[in-house]
């Protein structure tokens, strides 16, 4: 199952790349925010259109294939969807990078989120239009509705006001960890749209597999006991 949900995701990178070849980035400025207990994360280029596409290919794939359709329903799918979906109509007022990740605050409590930078004096802006957003989400949903902050340059997203808290005060505390090296190392490579599992915290039998986006290559040789699949063209 986890190999079909992988392989959804490849899929899901792979269109995306073909629909809108471009310069790949060699480093994230939102990576070293990666909070403790992360065990996703998602990169996608803030250039018009593409988190729409992102949106709808997954909707796509989730008919098509029945590990990533549970997925994408899910809990957690299901608020990283509604939140990148909310957060599409104020992309002009964000960076380069949209990254959306997940976290552990304990046995079964997945805190998501999104992360991006602010446009350079847009804060004011940016806030006033997401106001409104969250204004609505929280007439329609009650106290348990998105909410958001937006500090500096940084904002961050989550579902819920105490999940937003947790996500706040655990910002930058998983940047040390191996699961954050493994996806700056993929950067370092080339990449442009990004997803990474850290499947040793799902326990999965890799330490982690992350799928990057690259120039297309042979493929390399399997990886020894605990260390990361190499980063590659997107084919499972």
């Amino acid at each position: 199952e986890y190999l079909e949900l992988l392989a959804s995701f490849a899929k899901i990178e792979r269109q995306l790349a073909e629909m809108s070849p471009g310069e790949l980035r060699t480093s994230s400025a939102l990576l070293s925010n990666l909070p403790a207990g992360a065990f996703v994360f998602g990169a996608v280029p803030n250039l018009g259109g593409k988190i729409g596409q992102a949106l709808a290919l997954a909707e796509q794939q989730a008919g098509e294939n029945a590990a990533f359709g549970a997925w994408w329903t899910s809990q957690t799918g299901l608020q990283l969807r509604q939140l990148v979906d909310r957060l599409q109509s104020v992309s002009s007022l964000l960076g380069d990078e949209v990254v959306f990740c997940a976290g552990s605050a304990g046995p079964g409590a997945e805190v998501p989120m999104v992360m991006a930078r602010v446009q350079p004096g847009k804060a004011a802006e940016l806030a006033g239009a997401l106001d409104g957003l969250f204004a609505e989400a929280a007439a329609a949903e009650g106290p348990v509705a998105p909410a958001y902050s937006v500090s500096g340059d940084l904002l961050v997203a989550s579902n819920s006001p105490a999940n937003l808290a947790w996500a706040l005060g655990h910002l930058g505390q998983g940047a040390g960890s191996p699961f954050a090296s493994a996806i700056a190392d993929r950067y370092a490579r080339g990449a442009g749209w990004l997803v990474g599992v850290d499947a040793a915290q799902q326990q999965f039998t890799a330490d982690m597999l992350i799928r990057a986006v690259r120039p297309a290559a042979a493929p390399p040789p399997p990886p020894p006991p605990n260390q990361c699949l190499p980063c590659r063209s997107l084919l499972v």
